[in-house]
């Protein structure tokens, strides 16, 4: 396996050439960041006077204070090079992926702010945010990596045990709103602040504990899960649950046949593969004599909808001409025609609404940029970080994701390249 630092950008980078403080400094926005990103939502951020996630106020608030700190991390990382030229060419033949993702990211931009097109702060978010995270981790040593490993469990804990008193006092510390309303979605969001981002963001840290990511002992690991599948119970992400469960149901055998081949256990460990099932059991059994998943079910019985919506999208297509929706479709005449196709929730395929409001062009470009970018990324990584990648890739498909302003693609790379890192000095 290949060490993303000494290969990528050891030669003239910050670890070898730049003074301790700047990696100290680095090393603390780094933190920072990553803080930022599990912690601060929308609705935080609209209980501090920035409306984030709505459309008037000021241009500054519409980007997240995660990105600000990302820019500033990236400006040290670029200053803190005797040559800082020659990161450029070192990223285009080291990193080609995340080069040709950033410009494609930065041409749609571009084609949003001149064509006057809405949300230009979400592609900054979206996908140039996780772009210089990226480089930026590349330069993390293993005592940083080992504290924002400690920080990011911690945090995940802590939102899943926010996730469950939110959902059992029935109450939202932070709920998601638009314009300052409040949606018709009583979810938990925990910290993490929209409910379907909290589905995606606990499924994907514990697809990242089944497939072995991060480095915690044989006890500590299903305790973990179990905590985190009850909070995505809680959350109401049905695909995200789903998946999980499933996941959880194929790794259980495949443990069991492990053990009966030969794989060692200490004594600490056969006690818990004892105890625990038994333990399972009965708190399912209690969760469901004490109603916790009525709501779920109700979900499931009554999606509101939701279902229906992702048949009825298709049907904008037949509204627009060949060269609006090559080009540039009309946002006005988008937004016209969704209440009319019962689509006032949200076009749920992050594809389908890249389309339908920048066009098939710069779609093209996102989406062949995001594929070059996610292999560039996750090829150097432990093995097992596929399962992660699997999960979030078929949960992302099944609503807005990344099509609309999102911090998710910062958060899951964030996670896998904390959980499944390479050894490094």
């Amino acid at each position: 396996m290949t060490d993303i630092t000494a290969t990528s950008f050891c030669p003239s980078s910050i670890s070898a050439r730049s003074a301790p403080a700047s990696s100290r400094v680095l090393s603390a926005l780094v933190t920072l960041i990553v803080l930022l990103l599990f912690t601060v939502s929308g609705g935080m951020l609209w209980e501090l006077g920035l409306n984030y996630d709505g459309i008037t106020g000021a241009p500054a608030s519409k980007i997240h204070p995660a990105t600000y700190a990302t820019v500033v991390a990236f400006a040290l990382f670029v200053l803190a090079r005797r040559n800082p030229a020659s990161l450029v060419p070192k990223l285009a033949s080291q990193r080609p992926g995340s080069v040709v993702f950033f410009f494609a990211a930065i041409s749609v931009l571009a084609f949003i702010v001149i064509d006057r097109r809405p949300g230009p702060a979400g592609t900054v978010d979206t996908f140039i945010l996780p772009i210089l995270l990226t480089w930026i981790f590349a330069e993390q040593n293993a005592r940083s990596m080992r504290s924002l490993e400690l920080m990011l469990h911690l945090l995940l804990t802590f939102n899943a045990l926010l996730t469950l008193y939110e959902f059992i006092a029935g109450t939202q510390l932070f709920p998601y709103r638009f314009e300052g309303e409040l949606l018709i979605d009583y979810r938990p969001g925990g910290l993490i602040g929209h409910p379907l981002t909290n589905s995606v963001v606990t499924g994907t840290y514990i697809a990242s504990l089944l497939s072995g990511g991060a480095r915690l002992g044989q006890l500590l690991r299903p305790p973990l899960i179990v905590l985190q599948w009850t909070a995505l119970a809680a959350a109401g992400g049905r695909t995200a649950l789903i998946l999980i469960t499933a996941l959880i149901g194929f790794q259980v055998p495949r443990f069991v046949l492990e053990l009966a081949t030969g794989r060692r256990l200490s004594l600490l460990g056969w006690a818990a593969c004892t105890i625990m099932p038994v333990i399972i059991g009965a708190g399912i059994v209690a969760l469901h004599t004490a109603g916790f998943f009525d709501p779920l079910v109700d979900r499931f019985k009554d999606d509101t909808g939701s279902a229906q919506t992702r048949v009825q999208m298709f049907d904008m297509f037949s509204h627009l001409g060949l060269r609006d929706l090559l080009l540039s479709p009309d946002v006005a005449l988008i937004e016209s025609l969704r209440p009319a196709q019962g689509l006032e929730q949200g076009i749920e395929n992050p594809v389908i609404r890249l389309v339908l409001y920048q066009g098939i062009a710069a779609t093209a470009a996102l989406v062949l940029g995001f594929i070059l970018f996610v292999r560039e990324v996750i090829r150097p990584l432990r093995h097992g970080c596929g399962l992660p990648l699997t999960f979030f890739l078929a949960v992302i498909m099944s609503f807005e994701s990344l099509s609309s302003k999102s911090l998710l693609l910062a958060q899951f790379l964030v996670i896998v390249l904390v959980m499944f890192r390479v050894a490094r000095p």
